[in-house]
């Protein structure tokens, strides 16, 4: 059977690359091919936009939209007046939205 990222970070949820890695390793895939895998994974794998991580690692997650769908008017928007598409700022004062 084939490794699949994906179908690990379903199982385990998202994970540090050197993670993936070790698991793809445990397979019989060797390092380097397993590293290229990783950093080679093409969506519904996405990996996390900020190296925070040491050595060069990267953290990898699904984007599952089935899950944490937000339900409602997006966060801040008000409904009802003064307008249909009035946003509340920080300090709770409403500003219009600008359509460009």
């Amino acid at each position: 059977m084939t490794f699949s990222i994906s179908s690990y970070l379903h199982e385990h949820g998202p994970s540090r690359s050197a993670t993936i890695v070790a698991a793809l390793k445990k397979e019989g895939v060797s390092a380097a091919a397993a590293r290229q895998r990783v950093s080679r994974a093409k969506p519904p794998v996405y990996s996390f936009p900020l190296g925070l991580l040491p050595k060069g690692e990267f953290f990898l997650y699904l984007q599952d939209l089935s899950i944490g769908v937000q339900k409602g008017p997006p966060i801040g928007v008000q409904k009802g007046p003064p307008s249909s598409s009035c946003v509340t700022g920080m300090a709770g004062v409403p500003f219009a939205l600008v359509a460009a």
